[in-house]
């Protein structure tokens, strides 16, 4: 609650999906789910809970650029932005 009033984006202050998932929940920010977003499934997971404002899209996290291709494709049709 100390960040309501910055204009700043929370980048995945935690290291599993849940932690960062509690968070985002008490934030009023946009946040940013990073290194949790490892599948298709994921980001899907993340979509339906409301995980995340924006998704950063990393080619050797996905398995590959065909996975990060398809991330890519689903963030766009799900209207999730990428950075």
């Amino acid at each position: 609650k100390n960040t309501r009033d910055e204009d700043v984006y929370i980048e995945e202050p935690c290291a599993s999906y849940k932690e960062n998932l509690l968070i985002r929940k008490y934030c009023d920010n946009p946040f940013i789910m990073d290194e949790c977003i490892d599948s298709i499934n994921q980001l899907i997971q993340a979509n339906n809970d409301f995980g995340a404002d924006c998704v950063n899209v990393k080619i050797s996290k996905l398995g590959g650029i065909t996975k990060a291709k398809e991330v890519r494709d689903l963030c766009i049709r799900l209207n999730i932005a990428m950075c």
